[in-house]
């Protein structure tokens, strides 16, 4: 599956400290700006490429908060959560539809989201560091909903009979 790396260089880090503001609060704040626009894309491409049957995937992309790694870095992973309406999960057909299988052709979605996603998110972590400089607080970066367990649908599952 696809993954966006995004470190904050240890001058910036350096400089926060000086400050003697929480880093963390500010990292975290860039992350989920930064997990906001791939989310975004992720929900633009699947609707660009036609990607959609239930909707359930396309309402499963979403992050967790931010977990801090080995070496103290912070990471948030944005995918398409829960399952759809079937049961299948929704990351699942995600890499199917990305690599492809004998029954559905390749797509390479996921790369143009991350064509996408590279600017975009590196503007967002910068507006909210900018924000921070200029007003010595920690913005408040908002967190759009997203159906956790998938299965948006209102669809039931249908017996097999």
């Amino acid at each position: 599956m696809a993954n966006i790396i995004t470190t904050v260089k240890s001058d910036i880090t350096n400089e926060l400290a000086k400050r003697g503001e929480d880093t963390r609060k500010v990292a975290e704040a860039m992350l989920i700006a930064g997990a906001e626009a791939l989310k975004k894309n992720w929900e633009e491409v699947i609707t660009e490429e036609s990607l959609i049957d239930s909707g359930d995937m396309k309402a499963a992309v979403g992050y967790n908060p931010a977990k801090a790694l080995k070496g103290g870095e912070l990471e948030i992973d944005v995918y398409p959560f829960g399952k759809d309406y079937k049961g299948t999960s929704n990351a699942t057909k995600a890499a199917m539809l990305h690599y492809g299988t004998s029954t559905f052709p390749m797509t390479r979605f996921i790369d143009e989201i991350e064509k996408r996603t590279e600017k975009d998110a590196e503007e967002a972590m910068r507006k909210v560091m900018e924000e921070w400089i200029s007003t010595g607080r920690v913005p408040e970066v908002t967190r759009t909903p997203f159906n956790k367990r998938g299965t948006k649908s209102k669809r039931k599952k249908r017996k097999e009979g």
